[in-house]
């Protein structure tokens, strides 16, 4: 497990040197405030696009090495470049035009960050992709809850680790790597991204995928087209996990934007007095920063401990009735199987933070508003375990059974109808092209349908299928990557008009007054911000998490063991 998800820590460590210093870094290099909106825009550009198209057409991937292996080391390969880019900009700039005046290279400078920065985008969503679908493919259905558990760890630790190395004097203690904390930063993450990718493709076996003669004259574009079929034909179950996640990161994108800002802006308003500005936005970064850090160790915590104690629906609905318990211990086990199901647990995730974010009203000082920072931590640990878990079993329970249980069969005449022809075909794996056994079931759940070697000490025999209606991981998370994204757009308009109205207010209220108008400026350096625009900004954006929480209560989970009574064979240490 630690093996197949140790890549999510590299790719966790490497979004942090956008998403947490990269502004910053932009900042310093010189580049306008009002550009720096559009260089932001390729995150969810490229989460839009990349994802989806990495996945379909890693589904169909026929290198001998795997189908997720070619796309992770390409892509990797592209991180690290990207990386250099970032972080050797201004010797790039020098290399072409040959002066080290750093005025003159300045517009080369920033040019060369900025395509660092979008390459970096696009090429770390194929890696996520492909470790994500990796995950879905080599753990069997009663391991995936385990194993997206621990991605949900590799996230925390990558978090963990991101935040702590940005809180250091890196230059000091890596003088050998140059000068510059993002220099360093970069050359950390760079080195842990590569190791921890290349641990995943060297320890995790695939088998080749072998696309069947129809397949192969298929046009190269077609596989693209098939990503809108797909999205109208999904199951019920994957459609409400997908509903859930827009809704919720609808309200998380302001948090992860804005949480630090919200934080300095405590913090500033507890020295406003002092009247040494540039000490007071220094403290109030670090006061950022601290709460992300605990924020990151809480959320870590979560993905270790609940996992353990959350209940499955495979077991038995009355196993918490035991005539020889206390009826007191008999109503707990009762409550414990009611309230600690999954799809409970998401829900719970977004009401908490919902209570959070509603909670910033009545936060005066940084310790509070750490503690509250800080608390996210455990709503984000269950949204980067439970929804992945949900569809991962829902994949693999899907390609066993070729249904979902307890979909409403009125809609589109039941979950198998709802999968467009041609959509998601999965031939058979093995190397007997002709063989037409189209009931052939896999002779051990999880196994994959989805093309992935059995372990070497399983004595099943190889898993193969023939069906034309199947679900493939690749498809399906790029597909549910979409409904994570496109709120990113809605969040960053609703952010907008938030602080429009805002400055309108401040401007109207301290007329002529130049310094006004920077009150409310949450890219560039901390500045009092006296009408709470940033709490106001979680704060709405939040309140989509309600709609979130109880959508995710109507998801139904799928029995992690089915169709093979009490003597089946479960392919184990993949």
């Amino acid at each position: 497990m630690i093996l197949l998800t140790i890549c999510l820590t590299g790719v966790q460590i490497t979004w942090t040197v956008e998403l947490a210093y990269g502004n910053p870094y932009l900042q310093q290099l010189n580049l306008p405030h009002a550009l720096s909106a559009l260089v932001w825009l390729a995150g969810p550009l490229s989460g839009l696009l990349i994802q989806p198209i990495v996945g379909v057409y890693s589904d169909k991937c026929s290198f001998r090495i795997g189908r997720r292996r070619p796309f992770m080391l390409v892509g990797g390969l592209i991180v690290l470049a990207s990386i250099a880019m970032i972080a050797y900009a201004p010797e790039i700039a020098q290399l072409f035009t040959g002066s080290k005046d750093a005025k003159r290279n300045e517009v080369l400078t920033i040019m060369s960050a900025v395509l660092g920065f979008y390459c970096l985008d696009f090429s770390i969503n194929a890696v996520q992709a492909s470790c994500r679908s990796l995950i879905v493919d080599v753990a069997p259905i009663h391991q995936q809850e385990t194993a997206n558990a621990w991605g949900g760890r590799m996230i925390g630790i990558g978090n963990v680790v991101g935040y702590f190395l940005g809180f250091l004097d890196l230059p000091r203690f890596f003088p050998f790597f140059g000068h510059g904390q993002m220099r360093v930063f970069c050359w950390l993450a760079s080195i842990w991204f590569a190791l921890s990718l290349g641990a995943t493709c060297l320890a995790v076996q695939e088998k080749r995928y072998v696309p069947k003669r129809a397949e192969k004259l298929r046009a190269w574009y077609e596989p693209l087209l098939d990503i809108g079929k797909a999205m109208r034909g999904m199951p019920e179950t994957i459609q409400r996990i997908c509903l859930v996640q827009f809704f919720g990161w609808m309200g998380f994108f302001p948090f992860l934007f804005y949480s630090t800002t919200w934080v300095g802006q405590k913090a500033i308003g507890m020295h406003k007095g002092i009247g040494d500005r540039g000490r007071d936005s220094d403290e109030a970064t670090r006061a950022g920063s601290f709460a992300m850090l605990m924020y990151s160790l809480i959320s870590l915590a979560t993905g270790f401990l609940l996992p353990m104690i959350t209940v499955r629906r495979d077991e038995d609905d009355g196993r918490w009735v035991d005539s020889h318990l206390h009826p007191v211990l008999q109503k707990l086990k009762a409550l414990h199987y009611k309230y600690l199901r999954l799809p409970v647990v998401w829900a719970f995730a977004f009401w908490f933070f919902v209570a959070l974010m509603f909670s910033t009203l009545f936060i005066n000082s940084v310790l509070a508003a750490t503690i509250v920072i800080a608390s996210v931590g455990v709503s984000w640990g269950i949204m980067q375990w439970v929804p992945f878990t949900l569809l991962g079993e829902c994949i693999n329970y899907y390609n066993d059974n070729r249904t979902l249980p307890r979909e409403n069969p009125s809609s589109a005449q039941g979950s198998s109808a709802n999968l467009i022809s041609g959509y998601g075909s999965l031939p058979r794996i093995d190397d007997d092209d002709d063989d037409d056994d189209d009931d052939h079931i896999p002779p051990y759940i999880g196994a994959s349908t989805q093309g992935i070697a059995p372990s070497p000490r399983a004595s099943s025999p190889t898993p193969t299928t023939n069906s034309t209606e199947s679900l493939e991981a690749g498809m399906v998370l790029g597909i549910h990557n979409i409904y994570i994204v496109i709120p990113q757009f809605f969040s960053t308009f609703m952010c907008s008009v938030v602080f429009t109205v805002f400055h309108l207010i401040e401007k109207r209220n301290a007329p002529g007054d130049k310094a006004g108008d920077k009150a409310v400026d949450v890219l560039g350096d901390l500045q009092p911000d006296p009408y709470d625009s940033v709490g106001w900004v979680l704060r709405i954006g939040a309140a989509s998490g309600i709609i979130a929480g109880f959508v995710a209560l109507r998801v139904k989970e799928v029995p992690r063991i089915s169709g093979m009574g009490n003597s089946g064979v479960f392919a184990a240490g993949h």
